[in-house]
């Protein structure tokens, strides 16, 4: 096996491993927290799966890029959350509850919006997209509900010592996810910076600034739900994004996933003037209830 092949399988399991993490300390009812606070829900479903998806459909047609790089951003605009952002948000406060919702429902949000965003593109465009949709819900299924259903069973099963199970779980995950994100980047520094053009660093760019401003419009009265909402448009799960890029234009799969491992560290840098700005102890105005 060369390293970037256990790079890449450090990196499946380090995500699975944090799926885990959060499904130790999540109730059952912590999944389904927007369908109770439906208000929310509506928000979310608008943020993530209407207007950041159209906003990008829109950036695609102005400006000028390449079909692949195109399938690529709508990709990732149809993407549910990126699978370790929770415990991101759960240290700048956010409601574990809401955040865990917003990675379940978007789930089941993103295999619903994915046939629909491509099927009005292909409209547009004018050519014919085909989606195999069992293979995407296989990923999810396997690489969010599973591991997140296995945390929740064995908090039921010996809840004394889920709480700190689930922290060194978390703390060993994140130091393999980054060493094998690092590894990952340079095994494939070629397709990363074959993708470095001007046009296609402006389109990432846009999808990032989108998704975190509708996302912190529609988050709601409070602070913490605005960030995490923020966040989730704007952090996309980049092994969806793939596979779904991947099924588009299959043709294509290295130029997909050169302008998804950009994204990947765009977002990442691109997000932290929005966390410095509106983290723990700046002032937030309220916002829609």
């Amino acid at each position: 096996m060369t390293l970037l092949a256990l790079a890449h399988q450090a990196f499946v399991g380090a995500v699975f491993a944090l799926m885990v993490g959060i499904g130790l300390r999540t109730r059952p009812a912590d999944a389904l927290h927007l369908m109770r606070h439906w208000a929310k829900g509506a928000r979310a479903f608008a943020a993530l799966f209407l207007i950041v998806p159209a906003a990008v459909i829109l950036v695609a047609l102005i400006l000028p890029i390449p079909p692949a790089v195109e399938v690529a951003l709508i990709a990732i605009a149809v993407s549910p959350m990126l699978p370790m952002l929770p415990n991101d948000l759960a240290k700048m406060g956010a409601d574990h509850a809401y955040c865990v919702s917003l990675e379940v429902v978007g789930v089941v949000m993103a295999l619903a919006a994915v046939p629909v965003v491509f099927w009005v593109v292909a409209h547009i465009a004018g050519v014919e997209i085909n989606i195999a949709t069992l293979p995407l819900l296989t990923s999810l299924a396997l690489g969010v509900l599973l591991p997140l259903a296995i945390g929740g069973a064995v908090a039921l099963v010996v809840p004394a010592y889920s709480l700190r199970l689930a922290k060194t779980i978390t703390t060993v995950a994140t130091a393999v996810l980054i060493v094998s994100v690092l590894g990952i980047l340079w095994g494939r520094r070629e397709l990363l910076m074959a993708q470095l053009g001007g046009w296609t660093l402006l389109a990432i760019v846009l999808l990032v600034g989108v998704g975190l401003a509708v996302g912190h419009a529609l988050g709601g009265p409070r602070r913490q739900d605005r960030i995490a909402l923020a966040m989730t448009a704007a952090s996309r799960h980049v092994g969806f994004a793939l596979a779904v890029g991947a099924s588009v234009a299959p043709n294509s799969v290295p130029t997909v996933a050169g302008v998804i491992l950009v994204y990947f560290v765009a977002r990442g840098l691109l997000v932290l003037p929005y966390v410095r700005t509106v983290g723990p102890g700046a002032p937030i105005a309220d916002g829609p209830r």
